[in-house]
């Protein structure tokens, strides 16, 4: 365990600091991988606006033996937001629906977001409706909602 942890702490670093060759080889190199050496990689690739990297990343976390997690959707969603990525997104929402990975509707106000900022509002407002109450109100509180 200490020595995947090593190897997640090298690579986000590496990550952190832009050097993303450096960090993509090493996550090659690695013995073990855990589900944050997947989010490091995935998620530094959607920040920076390398979509089709951090997709096929994703995919390659799919058929590997690990499974996406809530905060692989999480980051995902919120880094295709931000770079305004509806398609990415898109295809995001598809493989939550797809999984039954939002049963308890935890991945909602990303996928609002998501849509809003990609001026889906239509789809943004659909979610919304069918959302928790709690869930709702957060959104409202949080101001995300904005009509």
């Amino acid at each position: 365990m200490k020595n995947t942890v090593v190897w997640n702490t090298i690579i986000h670093r590496s990550l952190e600091h832009n050097n993303l060759d450096l960090g993509k080889q090493l996550f090659d190199l690695m013995p073990e991988r855990d589900v944050a050496s997947w989010n490091s990689m995935i998620q530094r690739f959607a920040n920076i606006g390398q979509y089709e990297k951090a997709l096929a990343l994703f995919h390659d976390m799919e058929i590997s033996v690990f499974r996406p997690n809530t905060w692989t959707l999480l980051s995902t969603l919120s880094a295709w937001a931000s770079h305004g990525a509806l398609e990415a997104g898109s295809w995001i929402h598809s493989y939550v629906n797809n999984n039954d990975l939002n049963r308890d509707g935890s991945l909602d106000s990303s996928l609002i977001d998501l849509y809003s900022k990609c001026e889906d509002i239509g789809k943004a407002i659909q979610i919304f409706e069918e959302s928790p109450r709690t869930i709702r109100k957060k959104q409202i509180r949080n101001g995300q909602i904005r009509f």
